[in-house]
Parts: C-alpha cells; structure tokens; sequence
C-alpha cells in the first residue's frame, strides 16, 4: 500500500539494516502492518521496492481465545513485547508461535522480523522466550545487492 491514507500517523522510516542507501518504512494502516524499501535517488531515479504487509497483532484474539489471564507472566511478557515494539508486532509470517517485532528485518521490504517471542500459551504461568532471526538466503542477498545499486528487483 503505497499510495492511500495512513489514518493513525504510525509511521517509521529508518535505515534499513547496515546501510543508510537503502531506507526501510513501516507503517501502519487499518489493522495492518505494511513495510517498503526506498532507494532515494541522489543521482538518479528514486526506487520504491513495495514490500510485504502482515496482520497487526492486538492481542485481544490470543488472550481470549486461548484462556490466557491477562494477569499471567505470558500475558504481561506480551504486554511488555508490545510496549518495547512500540505497536509494530504481528505473528512471525511462517511461526505462528511468534510475535514478531516488525519494525526490524534483514530484508528492507520484508515482514520477516529479526526478532520476537515465542507464546506457549499451555505455560502461560512461564515466560516468553527470546527467538532471533538472522537467515538471509541467497536469493534475499541477491535481491538486497540489486536494491542497494538501484536496480529493478524482479519477484
């Protein structure tokens, strides 16, 4: 969703991961969280990679659906991981047992976050635990040299 309407202003645009050529925006409109990747173009043509979205987590569905107590350890670790992530959390993309912090991803236009926690909710009297993500195949490499020089990304 490039073009339209950001209703709730939550919007982040940063360097995207070990570099400052190929910026990173996240935002959030509706109930979802887009992500792009923007190439400006200081010499040349600015390029708009267009990224991924991904549900934005409430966390009203996991509590209520699972019997959660909102007073739980992994009810209030979930409240903290919100906090920290300033709202920019959804379900890891391919680990359902993930939240995922998305405002960071190897990839700049990806909904693949770096890092999250994963929900037990069976044990929700224990703490969530910690998971990183750092895989980049070498297609994402690829993909991520073409972004750098400003070349057209195919899918």
């Amino acid at each position: 969703m490039l073009a339209g309407e950001i209703r709730d202003g939550r919007i982040l645009i940063k360097p995207s991961f070990a570099n400052t050529i190929v910026w990173r925006s996240v935002y959030i409109a509706g109930n979802r969280i887009y992500v792009d990747a923007i190439r400006p173009g200081l010499f040349g043509e600015t390029r708009i990679y267009e990224g991924e979205s991904v549900p934005l987590f409430d966390g009203g569905g996991l509590i209520t659906d699972t019997g959660i107590s909102r007073d739980s350890t992994l009810a209030r670790d979930i409240e903290r991981f919100r906090f920290f992530s300033h709202g920019y959390v959804a379900v890891h993309p391919s680990r359902p047992g993930i939240l995922g912090d998305i405002r960071f991803s190897m990839l700049p236009n990806s909904a693949l976050p770096m890092w999250g926690i994963e929900l037990n909710p069976t044990r929700a009297d224990e703490h969530a635990q910690f998971r990183a993500f750092r895989e980049l195949s070498r297609q994402d490499r690829e993909r991520f040299v073409d972004m750098l020089a400003g070349r057209v990304v195919v899918e």
